[in-house]
């Protein structure tokens, strides 16, 4: 019998300094994987949260591995490479929602509680806590040496939806059927020795609740909030769940510490298009690090989502952010210090990069309250989906954000009727003048990032994959303006579309692996030329 995990655990600060690497829809390229493993203790991280959805080698259900998923071998060498590179790795299986890369496929679809709801597991059900069960032993043997997992448990939107499932609710609360449902994994990961991980946000409804409802004191709460840039409370209690809004900020550390339990920081570090929100992303990192301190928390697992489809060679600026402010809570990462970090990196000057960055990573999201989200249109993001789907914003959260196969995604209709919603938008002077901010905004950012590329003197590959990026936004914004209101020569941005083909898809092969880079070609390069 594997020894039961204790949960008195390290004591110096920020104890765990972790990124969060989810494979779900793409593979990275597995290539570069091994190597970014060997780079992260330079960046000062000591743990990677590895979220495996359909790309772990499964046996017992092999038709949940995607074509591009680790081979046994594989996942051997990976996990191997984190360990000698002195990380520690913990795995994530989701237990109740998050669920569709599974639940989609018709073979599981009697393990769900509605049939059109496909992200998540009946808990009434004990087949569906029993496959769960096989997905962690699965996973689990692979990760004997390892002290942690995490349990998954978020974002539960549908919970109650058949009759049987709300009289249970009715009979107790939300908070105490998701406890009762995740017990039984908790346990099971504490039976292998493992010190269980849960999302928190099932407590944003009351906080209190938390010693209350039985959940083992052994569990970690993984504590997530992604829109807070300062650490100070907000005092309208506006909650977004989606966002990690949980009312007055931070507030929960307090209590889950008052009630006994430990927690690990999680801000978001990766949410964007093409490229992160710059400034955003590291100051709702370093807001975290600074009440790891204050809060008394094991440490940060700061989150990166894959639907956002960012590279991680477009990320490890943040990811050394992640790592300087777990050490260094209150250090300036300002412009001075970023090109010091780009210079270090890319062996050439950086003058201009971080405003480059700043300016390619801010969001313009074209609001659509038909259909529930906004439209992005530099380039395709995953909530687009919200214009494939019938029931638009509804069936996004009821599916998942992405069907099983991708080709039934026609992202040139996508995009051509996110185009024609754009032009419906009642604020016409304003959508123009913010186009029009970033028309002049964005060669200066691309000219600065095919600097750094041409004079790259280390990683020369990665800093062409960021040029070459920063010049496909830019194309891509040229074409939404062209669509919009009819400015610049059709003919030009079609040769400028051609002219970027092939840098684009090496860009692509050298960021993910096959499946993978063929489904973002279709998302972002075909729309746009297409469109033309």
């Amino acid at each position: 019998m594997p020894k039961k995990p204790s949960k008195k655990a390290a004591k110096e600060p920020c104890a765990i300094r972790g990124v969060h690497l989810d494979l779900k829809y793409h593979m990275p390229n597995k290539k570069y994987m091994l190597d970014w493993l060997k780079r992260l203790p330079g960046y000062g991280i000591n743990a990677i949260l590895l979220e495996y959805e359909d790309k772990f080698p499964f046996r017992k259900y092999p038709f949940l591995a995607d074509p591009d998923a680790f081979s046994p071998d594989e996942l051997r060498q990976f996990l191997a490479t984190a360990r000698q590179s002195g990380l520690m790795v913990i795995p994530l299986v989701q237990t109740f929602a998050h669920l569709e890369f599974a639940l989609a496929h018709p073979e599981l679809a009697h393990l769900r509680e509605k049939p059109e709801i496909m992200t998540k597991i009946c808990a009434l059900k004990p087949e569906a806590s029993l496959f769960v069960k096989d997905l962690l032993e699965e996973v689990l043997a692979f990760h004997k040496e390892d002290k942690y997992i995490h349990l998954g448990g978020d974002e539960v939107w549908h919970t109650g939806w058949c009759a049987q499932c709300q009289e249970r609710i009715n009979q107790t609360s939300p908070i105490q059927w998701w406890v009762d449902h995740e017990k039984q994994f908790i346990a099971f990961a504490l039976s292998q020795g493992k010190r269980p991980i849960v999302w928190d946000d099932i407590f944003w409804q009351d906080f209190k609740q938390i010693d209350k409802v039985g959940l083992p004191p052994e569990t970690i709460l993984h504590a997530w909030n992604y829109g807070i840039t300062k650490l100070q409370a907000k005092d309208d209690g506006a909650s977004d769940i989606e966002m990690g809004g949980a009312g007055k900020v931070l507030e929960q550390v307090e209590i889950y510490r008052k009630a006994g339990f430990d927690s690990v920081a999680g801000p978001c570090y990766n949410y964007g298009q093409l490229f992160t929100r710059h400034t955003h992303s590291l100051l709702n990192t370093q807001v975290w690090a600074q009440k790891i301190r204050s809060g008394g928390m094991l440490g940060m697992l700061n989150t990166a989502w894959a639907v956002f489809h960012l590279p991680l060679q477009v990320l490890n600026l943040y990811v050394a952010a992640t790592g300087e402010f777990c050490r260094k809570p209150d250090t300036a990462l300002d412009t001075a210090w970023q090109e010091q970090w780009l210079e270090r990196e890319f062996g050439a000057l950086a003058k201009g990069v971080p405003e480059a960055l700043e300016a390619l990573g801010a969001l313009w999201e074209i609001p659509m309250p038909a259909y529930g989200r906004s439209f992005t249109p530099l380039p395709f993001c995953y909530m687009n989906m919200v214009l494939h789907y019938p029931g638009r914003h509804e069936d996004r959260k009821l599916r998942g954000p992405y069907p099983l196969d991708w080709n039934e995604i026609d992202f040139c209709a996508m995009y051509r009727k996110g185009v024609e919603e754009s032009k419906k938008y009642p604020e016409q002077a304003k959508l123009y003048a913010v186009l029009d901010e970033k028309l002049a905004a964005f060669p200066k950012a691309v000219a600065a990032l095919q600097a750094l590329a041409a004079k790259a003197g280390r990683n020369a590959d990665e800093a062409r994959l960021l040029a070459v990026f920063a010049e496909f936004k830019l194309a891509a914004l040229r074409v939404f303006s062209h669509l919009l209101r009819g400015d610049g020569d059709e003919r030009s941005l079609k040769k400028e579309l051609e002219r970027l083909d092939q840098p684009l898809q090496a860009a692509l092969a050298q960021a993910w692996e096959p499946v993978g880079r063929k489904r973002m070609w279709r998302a972002w390069w075909e729309p746009l030329y297409r469109a033309l």
